[in-house]
């Protein structure tokens, strides 16, 4: 399947803006973080993340309605990464526990996502006719 130029448009701007947004968010951690490598190391973990869930929607728009689950997987994993880096340095507890509230969503999303995906297994004959 082909992409078209509108298509790199807009992937394109949305790598260029969230790629700003990790690089603000770097700036409101960086007067905590010790070593000065970590910035560059936070900085590239960020634009990784973006890439990943960037792939996750392509996937998500050229296969069936069954694989939200794995884009809804990849965004709330990285939500849970951010939240994390943002409480670890900011020393805010509460982003902790919206740390865990994403990474357990995304855990969740995963659990349907290798169900649905399976339809061999009795654990998606199970979900399909809600027995569980």
């Amino acid at each position: 399947m082909r992409i078209s130029y509108i298509e790199y448009l807009i992937y394109g701007l949305l790598i260029f803006l969230n790629t700003y947004v990790v690089r603000a968010v770097i700036a409101i951690i960086e007067p905590f973080i010790i070593l000065e490598y970590l910035v560059n190391l936070y900085f590239l973990l960020g634009c990784a993340l973006i890439i990943v869930a960037a792939f996750a929607i392509r996937y998500r728009l050229i296969k069936d309605s069954r694989s939200k689950y794995f884009a809804l997987v990849v965004v709330f994993l990285t939500l849970a990464e951010v939240t994390s880096v943002i409480a670890h340095y900011l020393q805010l507890m509460a982003l902790c526990y919206l740390e865990y509230f994403f990474f357990l969503f995304g855990l969740s999303f995963c659990v349907l996502f290798s169900v649905l995906e399976n339809k061999n297994d009795k654990a998606f004959k199970l979900v399909k006719v809600r027995g569980v």
